[in-house]
């Protein structure tokens, strides 16, 4: 008899403690969920006219920077500034700000090889 209530007594702690641990699982799925902001697209215009403190239409590197302050991010932040303005006038307008995204991302896409025939024997 004792056996047995010793073994129903682990059986009911075993069971708690998955039952628990299943709990906590989805309290974190739960959580996880809701922490996820939403991401708002912001247009490359909206983009460019926050930049633009002084509303010249031209970014200098100053208000490219922005409030970098690392050394390593403001060298990395120069490399990209010379790669965007695309005349060396040391400013950006919003259309050399534009053409530098869209060779990014044409540059970032995957190359398709192109289908071969199949050969005629």
């Amino acid at each position: 008899m004792m056996r047995l209530l010793t073994m129903l007594l682990a059986a009911v702690f075993v069971l708690s403690v998955a039952g628990t641990s299943w709990a906590a699982e989805d309290a974190k799925k739960k959580q996880g969920e809701q922490k996820k902001p939403e991401v708002k697209k912001v247009s490359p215009e909206e983009r460019f006219k926050r930049m633009d403190k002084d509303g010249d239409g031209k970014l200098s590197f100053d208000e490219f920077k922005g409030r970098a302050t690392k050394e390593e991010t403001i060298k990395e932040r120069e490399k990209v500034f010379a790669e965007m303005d695309a005349n060396k006038d040391k400013g950006v307008t919003l259309e050399e700000m534009k053409a530098y995204a869209k060779a990014k991302a044409k540059a970032k896409k995957p190359v398709k090889e192109p289908k071969k025939a199949p050969k005629k024997d």
